[in-house]
């Protein structure tokens, strides 16, 4: 898909949580349709990239009391999702003005460029199945063992679909690092790429996010995205790859100490 000046932003943010929205409904969250937005709810007690979060995709429409109430009801933490644009500026305004809190930043970024950075040669990534579910969820960096268990629960669902591809990089036979690629109506994102610290400055990422770049070259994909903390190592990659920076994601949680422990790992 080519970026110009005259991108709709707008629209690639609702593509892309569309997309976003329906991986989670895959990896078994409950979606729930709210005014202006979609909550996605997932029987864990913890938040996160995956888990008890609302996306907001239509500000005019929201309702930040009425949310509260739902999740109230429900009796779950949750987190609130909205795009650093203009016509999200009086919602953004009246979340600030409670007892919100911003958690760190990402960035949304679209593919935008031919292939470009290095990749290590000595790196095999491979379309991991069932068999090698354990080893592709040994392949995170991400430390929170209540974290890792429901990714485990949540994989475990998907790990067979069409839709969706586990990869796996390996160095000598050894998994190093990991992504996921998820396809969905035209629209493909990168999501869950991590690589062991050992191997990280060794060009896993790279070579993880080319494979599964050159794997959508016979489809035909309209939008491909991916987000990624601002400022951050997976950003720098990206960029080298030939992906831009759209807009930025804004996130807000009302139980700021345990949504930081999980938006703090080395992941993205």
């Amino acid at each position: 898909m080519k970026i110009t000046l005259t991108i709709d932003k707008l629209n690639i943010w609702r593509e892309a949580i569309t997309n976003w929205s329906e991986l989670c409904v895959e990896m078994g969250c409950k979606r729930v349709c709210i005014p202006g937005g979609l909550l996605h709810t997932y029987n864990v007690d913890i938040t996160g990239t995956f888990y008890n979060h609302i996306l907001v995709q239509d500000p005019s429409n929201f309702s930040l009391k009425q949310t509260e109430e739902e999740t109230a009801r429900r009796k779950i933490p949750f987190t609130v999702k909205i795009p650093k644009l203009r016509s999200y500026s009086k919602l953004e305004d009246s979340i600030q003005a409670t007892e919100y809190t911003l958690l760190p930043v990402w960035n949304l970024m679209v593919f935008d460029a031919e292939l470009t950075g290095e990749c290590n040669p000595d790196v095999r990534v491979e379309r991991a199945d069932s068999n090698q579910f354990s080893e592709w969820i040994a392949a995170s960096t991400v430390g929170d063992l209540r974290h890792t268990e429901t990714q485990r629960e949540m994989i475990k669902r998907v790990c067979e679909k069409k839709s969706l591809h586990l990869l796996l990089a390996k160095l000598d036979n050894k998994p190093v690092g990991r992504g996921l690629l998820y396809i969905k109506d035209q629209v493909a994102s990168i999501h869950m790429m991590s690589t062991i610290p050992e191997f990280r400055r060794k060009h896993v990422a790279t070579t993880i996010v080319k494979h599964a770049l050159n794997r959508l070259k016979n489809e035909r994909i309209e939008l491909t995205w991916l987000r990624t903390r601002k400022g951050g190592t997976g950003e720098k990659v990206y960029l080298k790859i030939g992906f831009k920076p759209i807009l930025e994601i804004l996130t807000y949680t009302r139980t700021p100490n345990l949504d930081r422990s999980m938006t703090e790992q080395p992941y993205h």
